[in-house]
């Protein structure tokens, strides 16, 4: 993927990539996934979610370890970072621009972390949130 441009996923794979922030968001330390869990989250079969991992693998997102699962790649946690910077802002603009609730605001920011440009993402962030200047972000 070019300079974490995300138009070179399928919408299944997007479904799944957001459905990975959010786990990164409530379990940071440890992250393997396999085709089950993947099903179950994003209400697919077994071997469509299989299928997303394997598209995820080969994109360079994540890597398959036979029998353990799937993690992130370098690559994989370079994006997930962007991901989770972006979610983040959206969250905190959601709350305390918008005054959304904080589960409307997560799940909002979860939903649209992925479609919203990074231009515009920076401009929330310099403008309205400052993430980047005080806020840490999942590891």
């Amino acid at each position: 993927m070019d300079e974490l441009s995300y138009t070179s996923l399928t919408g299944t794979e997007k479904r799944a990539i957001i459905e990975l922030v959010k786990l990164k968001f409530q379990k940071p330390s440890i992250f393997i996934i396999g085709a089950q869990n993947l099903s179950f989250i994003i209400n697919v079969s077994r071997s469509r979610a299989y299928k997303v991992l394997i598209g995820l693998s080969e994109k360079g997102i994540l890597e398959k370890f036979e029998r353990k699962g799937f993690i992130l790649t370098k690559k994989g946690k370079i994006i997930m970072h962007d991901l989770c910077y972006r979610k983040k802002v959206l969250e905190i603009f959601f709350k305390e621009t918008l005054l959304l609730s904080s589960k409307e605001a997560g799940t909002d920011a979860s939903d649209l972390c992925l479609f919203v440009s990074s231009k515009i993402i920076s401009a929330l962030d310099k403008k309205f949130v400052h993430v980047k200047e005080n806020t840490p972000l999942v590891e």
